[in-house]
């Protein structure tokens, strides 16, 4: 069972891959969702194979972690929606 499942990652993150290089943003979603559930339910612990992406496109997007956690706010903006400490 653990070997189909093991294949069955594989498959997803070569889907997944795959229609990423489409531009297709959709597929790419399941596709990388399935990987996710596969990933858990199989007990791998797999890092993410698109982890490298999403730092990438927080930088690209000026997203950057705050002192109090809150991910993904705009540095352009005054003031943390989390904590509402000003930023400098």
């Amino acid at each position: 069972m653990k070997k189909n499942l093991l294949r069955e990652l594989e498959e997803a993150e070569r889907k997944a891959w795959d229609s990423l290089s489409r531009h297709e943003f959709l597929m790419f979603g399941y596709w990388a969702s399935i990987w996710e559930q596969l990933n858990r339910i199989g007990g791998f612990k797999k890092s993410n194979p698109w982890e490298d992406l999403a730092e990438i496109a927080d930088k690209r997007e000026g997203f950057i972690e705050h002192v109090c956690g809150l991910q993904g706010f705009n540095p352009n903006i005054d003031r943390c929606k989390a904590c509402e400490e000003w930023f400098k």
